[in-house]
């Protein structure tokens, strides 16, 4: 599986806050990776080079950019059959979602989860 994860330089402690939150309600997760945003959503069949030229590519172009988490939102997820909640950006959300939908140009379209909010 492939996933592109951005990791979000938090305020003290607003980090010290999330990392109590996933410490309680997903353990194993919270050990696994830090507090981060998905672009990309666990590809089976890409090709990790491919996928790495990609991020390469995609991110030649990217600047630094401020994010502002506006609200939360849960969700289900169908895949894990969990419920899981989300921060939800205001300020950014669309340089992030410009991210997701370039980083899902290619034969895995048809999975991008555009369904999901940032």
């Amino acid at each position: 599986m492939i996933y592109v994860l951005v990791y979000p330089e938090f305020e003290s402690r607003l980090a010290r806050r999330i990392g109590r939150f996933r410490s309680a309600h997903e353990p194993e997760r919270a050990k696994l990776v830090p507090p981060h945003i998905t672009l990309v959503f666990g590809l089976k069949h890409a090709v990790p080079k491919s996928m790495l030229a990609l991020c390469e590519s995609v991110s030649s172009n990217a600047t630094e950019l401020t994010i502002e988490f506006s609200h939360c939102e849960i969700a289900y997820d169908p895949f894990e059959k969990v419920q899981k909640l989300s921060l939800v950006c205001g300020n950014g959300k669309d340089a992030l979602t410009e991210w997701h939908d370039l980083l899902y140009a290619g034969s895995h379209r048809s999975k991008s989860k555009s369904e999901l909010p940032y």
